[in-house]
């Protein structure tokens, strides 16, 4: 019985440092996952848009200034220009602003999955990396707000082009070339065509502007990349708009 015993224990040693072994190894591969998940978990938590995160800070208040170049297209000849003959231009710039922006007011929306807020942005002039001040350079262009009126008018009733006609036997601004400072185009001037036509129709704005300057968004929103990191960062609302709408 003795032996038999033996040699039992004998053969089943074998076997059960097989199984021992085989459970190890799945326990291994099981730790192993659970660390690479428990990891990345912690990846996941840092680099989603909730207060506390890695990125929330960098997120909020921008690091570091984005720089940005504005060139413009002045025409060298305005008075042969104007007799008809070639248009010579040339580039004026680049004018180089530093852009920060600033979220304000974050709120975390449907459990944290959506991040609601405000954005300021706003264009610091560089002038050691421009060609001059854009207060005083000065630029020849075509009039732009006057091409775009009489385009308009083009498509609106009689009324319009009677107005047109109007502004333009009374001077306001309706001269197909204007000079500018580079600064009044890039960020806005009061046009006295615009302005005529605003004390008409109240949807116009008199102020012409190529770009915006110390604006603020309200009710934009993005997922946060909580419970789903694929979604982080998508764009839901701009401005309180779902489309980039003019």
């Amino acid at each position: 019985m003795f032996l038999c015993n033996g040699r039992f224990w004998a053969g089943a040693v074998p076997v059960l440092t097989i199984l021992v072994g085989a459970f190890a190894i799945v326990v291994s591969l099981y730790a192993v996952d659970y660390v690479k998940r428990a990891r990345q978990d912690q990846v996941n938590e840092g680099v989603v848009l909730k207060k506390g995160s890695e990125v929330w800070d960098g997120w909020v208040q921008q690091p570091e200034p984005l720089d940005f170049s504005f060139v413009l297209f002045n025409i060298r000849n305005p008075k042969q220009a104007m007799l008809g003959e070639p248009i010579e231009i040339e580039e004026v710039g680049p004018f180089t602003y530093a852009m920060t922006e600033t979220k304000m007011r974050p709120l975390g929306k449907e459990g944290g999955k959506k991040v609601m807020y405000d954005k300021r942005t706003t264009y610091q002039f560089v002038p050691e990396r421009s060609v001059g001040d854009p207060k005083e350079v000065l630029v020849t262009t075509l009039n732009i707000p006057l091409f775009g009126v009489m385009h308009k008018a083009q498509h609106l009733g009689k009324l319009w082009k009677k107005l047109l006609a109007v502004a333009i036997r009374a001077g306001f601004g309706t001269t197909p070339l204007m000079t500018r400072t580079a600064e009044e185009l890039m960020w806005g001037y009061r046009d006295p065509l615009l302005a005529f036509l605003k004390r008409l129709d109240k949807t116009i704005d008199p102020v012409f502007k190529l770009g915006n300057n110390d604006t603020t968004e309200h009710g934009s929103v993005q997922y946060s990349g909580v419970g789903d990191l694929s979604k982080l960062g998508t764009q839901l609302l701009w401005d309180g708009k779902s489309d980039m709408q003019c």
